[in-house]
């Protein structure tokens, strides 16, 4: 499990990696054991997306490909390109 209290929050946040994919953010819990709970959802919910993002064949998202995919759907069209 990985939930802990930062000193400046009164909430239960959550940090975890999956397949080299970071996952952290808050729970909105104050309670470590409803945190926990919260935090093993989540875990299983991007477990689930990374493998749905395997069968239908998605690749991480790099920066080249981010700039690639804003050349073509936008940065083309602008007046001054």
């Amino acid at each position: 499990m990985s939930v802990y209290k930062p000193k400046n929050s009164p909430f239960y946040h959550f940090d975890f990696q999956i397949n080299g994919r970071t996952f952290h953010g808050s729970t909105k819990v104050r309670n470590k054991r409803e945190a926990e709970q919260v935090e093993r959802d989540l875990r299983e919910k991007a477990k689930a997306e990374i493998e749905l993002a395997k069968r239908l064949g998605g690749a991480p998202m790099t920066f080249d490909l981010a700039a690639g995919r804003y050349w073509e759907e936008r940065g083309q069209h602008h007046r001054n390109h």
